[in-house]
Protein backbone atom coordinates (compact mmCIF):
# COMPACT_ATOMS: atom_id res chain seq x y z
CA UNK A 1 0.00 0.00 0.00
CA UNK A 2 2.81 2.18 0.90
CA UNK A 3 4.58 1.52 -2.19
CA UNK A 4 1.87 2.22 -4.52
CA UNK A 5 1.04 5.29 -2.68
CA UNK A 6 4.69 6.39 -3.16
CA UNK A 7 4.45 5.66 -6.80
CA UNK A 8 1.42 7.39 -7.51
CA UNK A 9 3.27 10.75 -6.16
CA UNK A 10 6.93 10.37 -8.02
CA UNK A 11 4.31 9.85 -10.94
CA UNK A 12 2.60 12.73 -10.10
CA UNK A 13 5.54 14.93 -9.44
CA UNK A 14 7.20 13.83 -12.93
CA UNK A 15 4.48 14.85 -14.57
CA UNK A 16 3.87 18.26 -13.21
CA UNK A 17 7.62 18.66 -13.77
CA UNK A 18 7.38 18.13 -17.70
CA UNK A 19 4.40 19.86 -17.77
CA UNK A 20 6.36 22.87 -15.50
CA UNK A 21 8.54 22.55 -18.44
CA UNK A 22 6.33 22.09 -21.65
CA UNK A 23 3.69 24.64 -21.01
CA UNK A 24 4.73 26.94 -18.20
CA UNK A 25 1.38 29.26 -17.95
CA UNK A 26 -1.60 28.24 -16.66
CA UNK A 27 -5.07 29.73 -16.59
CA UNK A 28 -5.37 32.67 -14.46
CA UNK A 29 -7.71 30.93 -11.24
CA UNK A 30 -9.10 34.29 -10.02
CA UNK A 31 -10.44 36.27 -13.55
CA UNK A 32 -9.98 33.53 -16.36
CA UNK A 33 -9.10 37.07 -18.13
CA UNK A 34 -12.60 38.06 -18.07
CA UNK A 35 -12.50 42.08 -17.18
CA UNK A 36 -14.74 43.28 -13.87
CA UNK A 37 -17.78 44.56 -15.25
CA UNK A 38 -18.56 45.63 -12.24
CA UNK A 39 -16.41 47.99 -11.70
CA UNK A 40 -16.79 51.57 -12.48
CA UNK A 41 -12.99 51.31 -14.32
CA UNK A 42 -12.44 48.48 -15.96
CA UNK A 43 -9.23 47.18 -14.56
CA UNK A 44 -6.71 44.32 -15.03
CA UNK A 45 -6.46 40.93 -12.78
CA UNK A 46 -3.78 41.82 -10.60
CA UNK A 47 -2.67 38.67 -10.45
CA UNK A 48 -2.47 37.98 -14.45
CA UNK A 49 -2.93 42.00 -15.97
CA UNK A 50 -5.69 40.66 -17.57
CA UNK A 51 -4.15 38.28 -19.66
CA UNK A 52 -5.90 35.13 -18.18
CA UNK A 53 -2.67 33.45 -18.07
CA UNK A 54 -0.25 33.31 -15.03
CA UNK A 55 2.90 31.74 -14.31
CA UNK A 56 2.89 28.01 -13.01
CA UNK A 57 4.23 27.26 -9.00
CA UNK A 58 6.46 24.43 -10.37
CA UNK A 59 7.88 26.76 -12.77
CA UNK A 60 8.61 29.89 -10.52
CA UNK A 61 10.38 27.34 -8.39
CA UNK A 62 12.39 25.94 -11.23
CA UNK A 63 13.39 29.57 -11.90
CA UNK A 64 14.08 31.15 -8.81
CA UNK A 65 16.62 27.99 -8.15
CA UNK A 66 18.17 28.31 -11.49
CA UNK A 67 18.44 32.24 -10.59
CA UNK A 68 20.46 31.32 -7.03
CA UNK A 69 22.80 28.85 -9.05
CA UNK A 70 23.60 31.21 -11.46
CA UNK A 71 24.53 33.53 -8.81
CA UNK A 72 26.20 30.71 -6.53
CA UNK A 73 28.69 29.99 -9.16
CA UNK A 74 29.61 33.65 -10.43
Amino acid sequence: MILLASLILAGYTAWYIVLCSVAPFGQCRRCSGRRNSLARRHRDCRWCDGTGRRVRIGRRLYDYFRAEHERGTR
